[in-house]
């Protein structure tokens, strides 16, 4: 791998280069107070002047027309709009095709804080257009990559959040209630709020003030495993997200975008009222429980390790599909069964667990 320190706003305006969020992420999850730390964050170091370090950033590279993506995204291509006009309708889906991308940077780890960001650079352009100002210069470093043949948009979000992340940039329509990611419109609404009071040269300056330790993988580096590496001491990753980065990774692009579709999101949605995926969390500890009954003795800290211990030995990456629809149905069963005195233990469990991760809005399975 390759590490060096880098300004953030360097790393993401990358020239010729799409950021993409790997079906194997989580969804973007942050609220309303890490946005305030942020905020708080950018504002200090654009009064100060002094450098601010805001994390690391995991990524892989790869061209563009790669057939070995692991982000599972498609690019979006779009026609060049005259300035303060909306970017118009998707002109080509295929990735291959997209306007303007020479490379593809897959985000290892460090999405949550780059999402955040860009729905900044397009709160800023918003408010700058509506003060009558040029925001050409934010479009063209930060949310587009403009060529003879258009402009593709610069971020692709995880799957489940980059169509509402495209229909607040202009780019397409909201998608159906039930589909929004209401992190992205929460936090987008965040920032078009603390703007108009803003002092926006030093918010500009603060942002520029913004370093990051950028780690590229090579070839030889196993994206999975150092994803694990770094999420498994902060206790902030729910073994839900360790457990679907685990499933889809090993996977092609294609096979990503099925198994999501047909599988995963049927998962992620088959429990209402579940905002912190209590019920989701004990649906899958009861399928291991049912594979595995000495599974029922660990706690969320030692879960994950004898979840994947168990997939390693019984589901190798050919039998994922199997896997997956083996949990979809346990989880309907669970589901089935949810009043009943049996699951009143899972349940509690998992409770339990996600109260320890106060603030982040995601649950802990482990």
């Amino acid at each position: 791998m390759k590490t060096e320190l880098a300004t953030y706003l360097d790393f993401l305006g990358t020239p010729k280069t799409q950021m993409c969020i790997p079906v194997f992420q989580r969804i973007y999850t942050w609220g309303a107070w890490q946005c305030e730390e942020l905020w708080g964050d950018i504002l200090k170091a654009g009064a100060s002047g002094d450098e601010h370090f805001i994390g690391t950033v995991v990524y892989t590279v790869e061209e563009a027309c790669a057939e070995d993506s692991v982000r599972g995204v498609e690019g979006l291509s779009f026609d060049e709009p005259a300035e303060g006009e909306s970017a118009g309708s998707v002109s080509s889906p295929d990735p291959a095709a997209a306007a303007g991308v020479d490379w593809l940077y897959n985000i290892v780890d460090g999405q949550q804080r780059t999402t955040t960001i860009f729905l900044l650079f397009i709160a800023l352009r918003d408010y700058l257009r509506a003060s009558g100002k040029t925001a050409a210069g934010i479009e063209r470093e930060f949310l587009y990559l403009p060529s003879d043949e258009g402009r593709t948009q610069k971020f692709i979000a995880a799957p489940a959040d980059k169509n509402t992340l495209a229909a607040i940039m202009g780019n397409a329509d909201m998608p159906e209630e039930y589909l929004v990611s209401q992190c992205v419109v929460d936090n987008f609404a965040f920032f078009q709020e603390k703007l108009p009071d803003a002092d926006l040269d030093q918010v500009w300056r603060g942002l520029q003030r913004l370093y990051a330790i950028a780690i590229k993988l090579e070839s030889d580096d196993n994206p999975q495993f150092i994803f694990e590496s770094i999420n498994s001491k902060g206790m902030n990753l729910a073994t839900i997200d360790l457990l679907r980065n685990r499933m889809f990774f090993e996977q092609d692009p294609q096979t990503q975008e099925r198994l999501l579709e047909e599988y995963w999101m049927p998962l992620e949605t088959l429990f209402e009222n579940d905002p912190n995926q209590v019920k989701f969390s004990a649906a899958l500890r009861y399928w291991l429980v049912c594979k595995d009954r000495t599974a029922k003795k660990y706690s969320r800290f030692e879960i994950y390790s004898v979840f994947r211990k168990y997939v390693e030995a019984h589901y190798p990456p050919e039998r994922t599909e199997e896997l997956m629809s083996d949990l979809l149905a346990s989880c309907k069963r669970f589901k089935a069964m949810l009043k009943g005195p049996q699951m009143k233990q899972h349940l509690e469990w998992a409770d339990d667990s996600q109260k320890i991760d106060t603030g982040t809005g995601a649950a802990l399975f482990g």
